[in-house]
């Protein structure tokens, strides 16, 4: 039985939703001042996304909404994927820490406070994600209509609204009757008139859009963190008989193990054992060999990992049932290191023959943070402590992106590259260079060991790209400033790389 579905609207106080739309326009003011104009996302993100839990935090602690360990600590990581979207410039790299630090502050708003962050279940999170994006859409519009302005001022001026509506309807005449006859009687008094009446409304629209829309993001997370109530208990249980049963186990998971077996046994026989048997038995190279898989192989392991799960929750409460589920999905993550393994070496291949992009490098590290959730999964879930397994697994992967900004992946892929290029193998000099700002540096202390032609597109692209490149305060980035500075100090060096243009 579903228990607990949707989270309920209670309504806070009049005077905390009254701060609660002093802070969304004051949210929504400050990001149309960080963000309009300034072209790229950095500091102004970072600043913006701390103003908006700072907010979070002081009013919820007026409503009285519990601050509990776990939301702190989401709220933490949400101010940490946005500092490395100050640290590091590649889009792909600032596009996944967006996504992580909106996500980590919804949580945080949305999650119930009777329920550890410890122990947040997978279905919980699900419906709190729903929960999340139903405030984002109207966290904003709710708030106004728990402040009710309209009633609230016809209150405060219904007295005093025939007097004003009089004074101005004998004002307006007078006003337009003499100002008419002085600016017809003096040119500089028509211009000035001229400037104050007719404002350039051209960049209006940006402002407004810039306003509204962060303002609008701001309310639903306040909104959901201050006014939705997340539902006591989320749970969905299957009837005793509709269980898998232990038989039933020891076939579907079984025949796993046995297919998960034979695919292992030709990696021994094959990939593991070098280009000889290969070599002999396909009419491919070694390197084609193992260049086929790789992608197939990561998403047969991201795959494994909703089926384990939906397996255990879904076992007979019995005690020869869960043995053998524990024992054969032991022994099935067994087998699933080596064909990881497998998916490694197949990478490793693919890298000496081919290179590095983006997508490789990106999902290698998708593999590696599935690994962690693996051994997690035997270590919390096998073990019987199925509630602590989401939390982990949550912060393995913001710790993974923070990995992933310490290694810089667009500085791994120039590296890589520049060096398979000063081997004479394969290199894709347009690639190289329109790299994002962190692969600069290394791109410019590669250049004496490129070729003429490859030397040349590098330098030219770089020097178009970022030389006297204007870098917005608001939209300041360490890795943007960096790439600047390296081509403007290297300028001489990168005109003496292309002093015709580019070869063909």
């Amino acid at each position: 039985m579903l228990a607990g579905w949707m989270g309920g609207k209670a309504t806070p106080q009049r005077q905390t939703c009254v701060t609660l739309l002093i802070a969304v326009m004051t949210l929504g003011l400050l990001g149309d001042a960080l963000f309009n104009g300034a072209g790229s996302l950095g500091l102004n993100f970072a600043l913006w996304l701390a103003a908006v839990i700072t907010a979070y935090l002081v009013i919820a602690r007026q409503a009285g909404t519990p601050l509990a360990g776990g939301r702190l600590l989401l709220l933490a990581l949400a101010l940490v994927c946005a500092a490395m979207m100050v640290w590091r410039g590649a889009e792909t790299l600032q596009a996944w820490s967006l996504m992580a630090a909106f996500a980590c502050l919804l949580l945080a708003a949305a999650m119930r406070p009777a329920q550890g962050f410890q122990r947040l279940g997978i279905l919980e999170v699900m419906i709190l994600g729903a929960d999340a994006f139903v405030s984002l859409a109207a966290g904003l519009p709710r708030i106004i209509a728990a402040v009710d302005p309209v009633a609230w001022w016809a209150h405060r001026t219904h007295r005093h609204v025939f007097v004003l509506g009089r004074a101005l309807v004998l004002t307006a005449p007078l006003v337009l009757g003499f100002g008419g006859l002085f600016i017809a009687a003096d040119a500089v008094f028509e211009s000035r008139a001229n400037d104050l009446l007719f404002v350039d409304l051209s960049g209006l629209r940006s402002h407004v859009a810039w306003t509204i829309g962060t303002a609008w993001l701001a309310g639903g997370v306040l909104w959901a963190g201050v006014a939705v109530k997340a539902p006591p208990d989320v749970s969905f249980d299957l009837p005793e008989a509709k269980r898998l049963q232990t038989l039933e186990v020891a076939v579907i998971v079984g025949s796993l193990v046995v297919l998960f077996a034979l695919f292992v046994a030709v990696q021994v026989r094959y990939l593991f054992s070098g280009e000889g048997p290969v070599e002999a038995s396909l009419d491919l190279t070694y390197a084609q060999y193992a260049r086929r898989g790789f992608f197939e192989l990561v998403a047969a392991t991201a795959l494994l990992l909703p089926v384990l799960l939906v397996l255990d929750w879904a076992l007979a409460r019995r005690h020869t049932t869960h043995i053998a589920y524990r024992v054969l999905a032991g022994m099935l993550l067994a087998l699933l290191s080596v064909v990881m393994l497998s998916a490694f070496e197949r990478m490793q291949v693919y890298k000496d023959a081919y290179g590095l992009t983006e997508l490789r490098v990106y999902v290698s590290a998708f593999l590696v943070w599935l690994g962690v959730v693996f051994v997690w999964f035997a270590a919390s879930v096998l073990a019987g402590r199925r509630d602590r397994f989401l939390a982990v697994t949550i912060v393995a992967a913001v710790v993974s992106l923070i990995l992933l900004n310490v290694l810089s992946p667009d500085t791994m892929i120039a590296r890589t590259n520049t060096a398979r290029a000063a081997e004479g193998k394969e290199f894709d000099a347009q690639h190289a260079a329109l790299l994002g700002p962190d692969a600069v540096p290394e791109l410019i202390e590669s250049l004496d060991q490129l070729s003429e032609t490859d030397a040349c597109t590098i330098a030219r692209v770089l020097l178009d790209r970022w030389r006297d490149e204007d870098l917005d305060l608001r939209g300041w980035n360490y890795a943007r400033a960096e790439a600047i500075e390296a081509v403007n100090d290297n300028e001489a060096r990168l005109e003496a790389a292309c002093p015709g243009g580019p070869r063909s």
